[in-house]
């Protein structure tokens, strides 16, 4: 398997950042913003539900359980652990999301002038 560098978002997550256009054969329109995702910094696994985003939601809640739980196996504290993902999730998210959609044949990037 090769990987097509026009396919991959390879930012910073700190840089500025950008709107990208989508839309699918039924005629919807997605506006993704590319960089930090200030929405998954305070809503955490929240965000790819909004987005239908069911795949990332279900590895969000698992991972943040089992972290939790193997704190806890270890004798230590657990509560915490919401606002560490939720600032690493914040960081990477919108790029998971982006390369998602750009990977996903039912959906094509466009430019905003051919939105309407």
């Amino acid at each position: 398997m090769s990987l097509n560098n026009k396919n991959i978002v390879t930012r910073s997550p700190f840089s500025g950042s950008t709107q990208l256009f989508f839309k699918n054969k039924k005629r919807q329109s997605k506006k993704v913003k590319d960089g930090f995702s200030w929405i998954a910094l305070f809503f955490g696994g929240l965000v790819p539900l909004f987005r239908r985003d069911f795949k990332w939601f279900f590895i969000y809640f698992v991972g943040a359980f089992a972290l939790i739980y193997l704190l806890e196996a270890f004798g230590l504290d657990g509560k915490y652990v919401g606002y560490g993902l939720g600032a690493s999730f914040g960081m990477v998210y919108n790029s998971i999301f982006i390369n998602g959609l750009r990977n996903n044949p039912d959906w094509e990037e466009i430019s905003e002038s051919d939105i309407k």
